[in-house]
């Protein structure tokens, strides 16, 4: 790590009391409220259709409109952190997401619910920002455990959407846009409680420097490996229809163990990412990852091993991006770089996605039988992804990146 963050640490325990209780909950608040838009929009879509007599189409552009604001929100908040410091991005974040749900419930066309979902990934897509915070105000003893405890209110908000949010559509669509606005709006608040003190992220900085930092580049490889496999887990359900012939519906039950693997891994970042560091959990996920998807895909055909398979996938893709990729981002680069490689390796998990699906539309189409294309696929992405991984060995080990030589 480069020697101007060698007083990070003092800088960061001064500096952190203003954030510790308000600015520490409008930060989960704010994860909260990604997690249960990504786990509530599909059970929204059909009734939305009904009252807005939105097309198909229309409809799946519900999802890409925020899927655009996302990708677009991402560059710009890391941008943004470095000139006005990562409090300010917070909070017009929260604003834009409290706009794009307002406008959504009080929108009746589609396009004006499209405009707000737009604003909603403006403002629901740069959790970088959250990073950026904590890498620099949170004391380095303490960055993992609020990392980890991020991940997990995304996560358990999630699981909160998939479950509730069928009830909740009883009071109508737009009572589920009425909740992520209180979500928006109570984060918003507690950030303006949390006072404005000074912002170590607004200090300026050159993108360019990340390239130097050798950790920094292997954060990026593993990136793009940990968005593979998250394409992986997209079409994991697909794979058990195709695998065992059950109904889609049955395959959702399959799929248990992959939310309780993601749930354990969560707790076990939260717990140990501060005493073990990065390296060794991202080197026990990434082969956790790969030990679930060969299982699931080139094991025998039996609910067995999807369920192993799919319990090895939840703890391992958990384990790559539910906190330790984003801590040693925060020691690979000064803390003036922070917004930048928070947001590098948001925008990098992206482009990994991406390159799976496309990876799978590519290889679904070389006339095998759908079945083996996709076993075919996913033993592509097991590749792409071992590659990937063995960049965990450029990062150091814990107690190198803690002590005087970082």
């Amino acid at each position: 790590m480069t020697s101007s963050s060698s007083g990070r640490d003092s800088a960061a325990d001064s500096a952190a009391g203003p954030l510790v209780g308000a600015g520490a909950t409008a930060l989960l608040l704010g994860a909260a409220l990604a997690g249960l838009d990504a786990g509530a929009i599909g059970y929204v879509l059909p009734a939305l259709r009904a009252e807005t007599g939105a097309s198909p189409l229309q409809a799946s552009w519900l999802v890409s409109m925020y899927v655009i604001g996302t990708l677009a929100g991402i560059p710009a908040a890391a941008v943004a952190v470095r000139a006005h410091g990562a409090e300010r991005v917070f909070r017009l974040c929260a604003l834009l997401s409290c706009a794009g749900a307002l406008l959504v419930v009080l929108g009746g066309q589609a396009a004006v619910v499209l405009g707000g979902r737009l604003l909603q990934g403006l403002g629901q897509g740069p959790l970088p920002v959250a990073a950026a915070m904590i890498a620099a105000r949170w004391p380095q003893a303490r960055q993992g455990r609020m990392m980890g405890a991020i991940s997990m209110a995304y996560g358990i908000a999630f699981l909160g959407g998939m479950l509730l949010v069928p009830l909740l559509l009883a009071l109508g669509w737009r009572s589920v846009f009425l909740a992520m606005l209180a979500l928006a709006g109570s984060a918003l608040a507690c950030m303006r409680g949390a006072g404005s003190g000074r912002d170590g992220t607004a200090q300026p900085g050159a993108p360019a420097a990340l390239l130097s930092s050798r950790e920094m580049r292997a954060v990026a490889v593993l990136a793009l490996g940990t968005g593979v496999g998250q394409a992986a887990v997209i079409l994991f359900p697909t794979l058990a229809v195709l695998r065992l012939s059950v109904t889609p519906a049955a395959s959702g039950l399959l799929m248990l163990p992959l939310a309780l693997g993601g749930v354990a891994a969560t707790v076990g970042v939260m717990m140990a990412l501060d005493r073990l560091g990065a390296r060794r959990l991202l080197a026990a996920g990434g082969a956790a990852t790969l030990a679930g998807v060969l299982l699931a895909a080139a094991g025998p055909a039996t609910h067995w091993s999807l369920l192993v398979g799919a319990g090895l996938l939840g703890l391992g893709i958990t384990g790559l991006s539910g906190g330790p990729l984003r801590y040693a981002a925060g020691r690979a680069v000064a803390v003036e770089l922070q917004g930048p490689a928070q947001g590098a390796v948001a925008l990098l998990t992206n482009v990994g996605v991406l390159a799976g699906s496309l990876l799978f539309g590519a290889l679904a189409g070389v006339g095998q039988d759908e079945r083996t294309a996709l076993e075919a696929a996913m033993l592509a992405a097991c590749v792409l992804m071992g590659g990937s991984f063995l960049a965990v060995f450029a990062l150091r080990a814990h107690r190198e990146a803690e002590g005087g030589g970082r």
